[in-house]
């Protein structure tokens, strides 16, 4: 599940502690998805719902200290503990879920 080396290159926090075991988990982010934060100019955090993982503002959610941090431009994309350990790639949808429950286009 988790490899000792890092294949996202966005990682800016190499010292999370997993399980007590120093390890990266491996995923990969979605370029439209690396886009959608670079433009909204904000701060993300991956996040667990009952459809799935979902990918929401910090003005929605508080990143917790557990977190892994990922550096996407200016921004941190905050993953939940929990999601890294099942997620292999950051992709569209959760995006989709957080604009269709806030009633935005995801245009």
């Amino acid at each position: 599940m988790f490899r000792k080396f890092v294949t996202c290159n966005y990682l800016s926090f190499l010292g999370q502690v997993l399980h007590g075991v120093n390890m990266i988990p491996a995923f990969s982010i979605d370029e439209r998805v690396r886009a959608y934060i670079r433009k909204t100019g904000q701060d993300f955090r991956l996040s667990t719902s009952a459809e799935g993982p979902v990918l929401l503002l910090l003005g929605s959610t508080a990143p917790k200290p557990s977190d892994l941090k990922i550096l996407i431009g200016s921004n941190v994309l905050y993953i939940s503990r929990l999601q890294a350990k099942y997620i292999k790639k950051i992709d569209w949808p959760m995006v989709e879920r957080s604009l269709n429950s806030s009633g935005e286009s995801s245009a």
